[in-house]
C-alpha cells in the first residue's frame, strides 16, 4: 500500500542564529514577513506555508517567500496533505482546496463536506481524509467528493490524523483517540490510559506513533492499537515533524520553544532560545528547520547548529487543568497557582476576545456563552510568564 507524504499542523517561522553550539537562538537575526501562519508543508524542493491570507511559497528552503495561490479567495490555510503532484489545502473556514500543479493553482473541491473548519488532512492509498469540526469525512475520487464516516466517533471535534499502514488514527478534542482498520467506516477508542482528554497533534516516526496531548506525550509501537505515556513533561505540543530517528515538537507555551528528541519521546532537548514566541508548526526544509509562530511570522535556523545540540532539563509545566473541552459555554478551571494574574481569551487572530480578573481560588468558571463557535486561546498571566492552552467553543 503506497503511503503518501502528508503533514497537517498549524502555524511557522522565519531566520535565526546561535550564540552557542546546539543552540537556535531566533531573535538573533529577525525578519517577520506576515502574521498568522497556520501551517507548513515540505513538498520536493518546494515548501508551503498556510497563512491567514492564503498560501505563501518558499523555493529556497523558508528564507525567502512568494504569494502563490490562485484560484480562490484567500482564506486562513490550516493544513496540507499530498499525492502526486496534486496537494490538498484545508481552511478553517471554506473546506478544502486543491491544486493538480503542484500549488500552481488552486480549486475548491468541497460536494458533501458539511463542515468548513479543516483541521487536519490524511491520504491512505486512494482515500483521502479530512478531519473537521464536525468529525471525519472521506474521499474516494482525489477530493472530489465527500461522504460523513463517523460511526464510533464520541467527540466530532477531531484535531489530528495518521496513517500507520492500513489503520487509521483520529485525534480529537475531549475524546481522546481513535482507531479505524476499516477506512474510517467504523472507529473504536483506544484511550488507554488517557480517557476523555484532548489530543493536539498526531505523528509517525518509524515504527512508533505519537500523540500530543494536555497530559503529556504518548507513543504506540503497534500502529496506533494501544498508548502508554512516554513522557508527562512536554504538553501542549501543537505539532510534530520527524526527521530520521529524530522527532522535532513545536510548543505554544508562552516561550514558544522548539524541542528535539532522539529516543523516541522519552526526553527532549531544548533547540532554541527567545523568539519566537508560541510555536503552533514545525518542519525542516532542505538544511533548515522551519518554524512558525503564532504572532511573529515564519522563521528558520541551519540544523548545522543543531549538531552538537545538548539535553537542558526542562522546568515543570504549570498545571492548569480546564473542563469540558470542547465547551457549550461554562468551563471549569482547576489548579490556578495563588500568584495568578487575570486570564484572557483570544481568537485565531490573536485578538483578545475577554478578560476575567483572577477569583483569588484555585477553582473557578469561565462564561463563553457569548462567544460564537470556534477554536480560541486561554492565556494565564503570572508574573513571570503566561500559560496557553487551546479550547474549542462548540
Amino acid at each position: 500500500m503506497k503511503r503518501n507524504l502528508l503533514i497537517c499542523i498549524s502555524i511557522m517561522f522565519i531566520t535565526a542564529a546561535a550564540s552557542q553550539d546546539g543552540i537556535c537562538q531566533w531573535g538573533a537575526w529577525v525578519q517577520s514577513i506576515f502574521l498568522s501562519d497556520y501551517s507548513l508543508f515540505p513538498s520536493g524542493s518546494n515548501l508551503f506555508a498556510g497563512v491567514s491570507d492564503g498560501i505563501m511559497l518558499s523555493t529556497d528552503h523558508g528564507v525567502t517567500w512568494t504569494t502563490v495561490i490562485t484560484g480562490v479567495n484567500r482564506t486562513y490555510v490550516s493544513c496540507f496533505a499530498s499525492s502526486g503532484t496534486t496537494i490538498y489545502a484545508g481552511t478553517a473556514d471554506s473546506g478544502i482546496i486543491r491544486s493538480t500543479d503542484n500549488g500552481t493553482s488552486w480549486t475548491r473541491t468541497n460536494n458533501g463536506l458539511q463542515n468548513g473548519s479543516v483541521n487536519t488532512l490524511a491520504i491512505n492509498d486512494t482515500n483521502i481524509f479530512a478531519g473537521t469540526y464536525g468529525g471525519v469525512f472521506r474521499s474516494t475520487n482525489k477530493g472530489t467528493d465527500w461522504t460523513s464516516v463517523n460511526f464510533g466517533l464520541s467527540s466530532l471535534s477531531v484535531s489530528a490524523l495518521v496513517t500507520a499502514g492500513p489503520n487509521l488514527i483520529a485525534g480529537t478534542l475531549g475524546g481522546g483517540l481513535f482507531l479505524s482498520t476499516n477506512n474510517g467506516t467504523s472507529w473504536k477508542g483506544v484511550h488507554n490510559e488517557i480517557p476523555n482528554t484532548s489530543a493536539y497533534a498526531l505523528a509517525q516516526s518509524g515504527t512508533n506513533l505519537f500523540a500530543s496531548t494536555d497530559n503529556g506525550v504518548l507513543l504506540s509501537v503497534d500502529s496506533g492499537k494501544n498508548w502508554k505515556f512516554v513522557n508527562t513533561d512536554l504538553i501542549f505540543i501543537n505539532s510534530f515533524f520527524p526527521m530520521g530517528t529524530k522527532l522535532f515538537a513545536g510548543s505554544n507555551e508562552s516561550d514558544g520553544i522548539v524541542y528535539l528528541s532522539a529516543d523516541s519521546g522519552v526526553s527532549w532537548t531544548e533547540v532554541t532560545q527567545g523568539e519566537p514566541h508560541r510555536v503552533v508548526t514545525v518542519a525542516v526544509s532542505g538544511p533548515n528547520l522551519i518554524a512558525g509562530s503564532y504572532n511573529t511570522g515564519i522563521w528558520y535556523c541551519p540544523l548545522s547548529k543543531l549538531q552538537n545540540s545538548v539535553d537542558r532539563p526542562r522546568q515543570p509545566d504549570l498545571r492548569i487543568s480546564f473542563s469540558p473541552n470542547p465547551t457549550t459555554g461554562m468551563i471549569s478551571i482547576h489548579g490556578a497557582p495563588e500568584d495568578l494574574i487575570h486570564v484572557t481569551i483570544s481568537n485565531l487572530l490573536g485578538e483578545t476576545v475577554l478578560e476575567f480578573p483572577h477569583p483569588n481560588a484555585p477553582d473557578f468558571t469561565l462564561d463563553l456563552s457569548k462567544l460564537p463557535p470556534g477554536t480560541y486561546f486561554v492565556r494565564f498571566s503570572l508574573p513571570n510568564e503566561v500559560v496557553t492552552r487551546k479550547i474549542m467553543k462548540q
